[in-house]
C-alpha cells in the first residue's frame, strides 16, 4: 500500500510540472523572448537594374547594420529599442511598440522582427504592413542560422499595388516577399524583398527598376536556441522523475523475485548474529 502511495506520488510531480510550464506560457503566449534579448541584423540593398534612373539615384547599393533591444514586455507587448549604422556613423535611434498577438505596432512594420512563438505552417498571423491583413505560414522546416539548425516557420507572398507612391514618385509595382522566423521565440532570422517598379512618364517612355533588398540574422544575446530554457529545464526534470520510477519499480520488482522468507533467514543466521555482537 505504502509502495502505491508512493509510486502514485512520483508520477504525479511530472504532471504538475507540466501544468505549472503551461500556465506560465499561456499567460504570456505570444511573446518568446525577454527583456535584454539583443539582435543584430545586416540589412543589403543589392541588384539595381532597370531605365529609372531617378529611383535609381533615390534607392543606392548599401549595407548597413541594425542592432535591436527588447527593453520590456508587458502582455504580448514588446518595447524595442533599434540603433542602425552603416560603416562610419550612426544613422538612426529609435523605440519601436509591438504587440505580437495583434501585429499592432509603432512605427508601422516593426511588428515584422516579432511575431507569436510557437507557430508552425498553417497558422494565421497578422501583420500591420504592407498590407494590415492576416496571412498563413507556408511551412514549417529546419535551416542554419547562427551556427546550428534553426526551426523556421516561412511566409512567402506576391504583392501587386498600382498606381502608389514609392519613394518619390507614382509607380505600379509587383513584389515577392520572403520572411523566415525562428520558430521557439517568433524572432525574425531572414526577410527578402524583391521589388520590380513600372511606370510611363510624360513623353510616353516606360520606366522599370528592379531591386533587392535582404536582412539576416548576425547574432542573438543570448542564443535564440537557449531562449526556451525554461522548457529544456522541465524537460531535465521530467526525465529525472522518471528515472526515480524506472528505479523504483525495478527495485520492488528484484525484491518480488527472491525466495519467500530468505530476507528473514539471513537476519535470522544465528553465525552471522554471533560475528555482528562479538559472541
Amino acid at each position: 500500500m505504502f509502495h502505491n502511495s508512493l509510486k502514485r506520488r512520483y508520477l504525479m510531480i511530472p504532471v504538475l510540472l507540466i501544468l505549472l510550464s503551461s500556465l506560465t506560457f499561456s499567460a504570456n503566449a505570444a511573446v518568446g523572448v525577454g527583456p535584454n534579448q539583443q539582435l543584430q541584423y545586416k540589412v543589403t540593398r543589392t541588384n539595381l537594374n532597370g531605365n529609372d534612373t531617378e529611383l535609381m539615384g533615390q534607392l543606392l547599393e548599401q549595407s548597413y547594420w541594425i542592432n535591436v533591444t527588447v527593453v520590456t514586455t508587458e502582455g504580448n507587448a514588446l518595447t524595442l529599442r533599434a540603433i542602425s549604422y552603416n560603416e562610419t556613423s550612426t544613422s538612426s535611434t529609435s523605440t519601436m511598440v509591438l504587440n505580437c498577438e495583434t501585429g499592432e505596432s509603432s512605427p508601422t512594420g516593426a511588428q515584422r522582427l516579432f511575431i507569436p512563438a510557437t507557430r508552425n505552417a498553417g497558422d494565421s498571423i497578422h501583420l500591420e504592413y504592407p498590407d494590415n491583413r492576416t496571412f498563413t505560414l507556408n511551412d514549417t522546416f529546419f535551416t542554419n542560422y547562427l551556427g546550428t539548425p534553426l526551426l523556421t516557420n516561412l511566409l512567402s507572398y506576391d504583392e501587386n499595388a498600382t498606381n502608389i507612391d514609392f519613394a518619390t514618385v507614382t509607380t505600379n509595382l509587383t513584389a515577392d516577399w520572403q520572411f523566415l522566423w525562428d520558430h521557439q521565440t517568433g524572432t525574425l532570422v531572414d526577410f527578402n524583398y524583391t521589388i520590380h517598379t513600372s511606370r510611363t512618364i510624360q513623353n510616353g517612355d516606360s520606366l522599370i527598376l528592379t531591386q533587392n533588398i535582404n536582412l539576416i540574422i548576425l547574432s542573438a544575446t543570448p542564443m535564440i536556441p537557449e531562449l526556451n530554457s525554461p522548457v529544456i529545464m522541465l524537460l531535465a526534470a521530467t526525465t529525472a522523475v522518471v528515472i526515480v520510477i524506472i528505479f523504483s519499480k525495478t527495485k520492488k520488482s528484484s525484491q518480488r523475485q527472491r525466495k519467500p522468507g530468505e530476507r528473514e533467514q539471513a537476519f535470522s543466521n544465528p553465525s552471522l548474529h554471533a560475528v555482528n555482537t562479538g559472541q
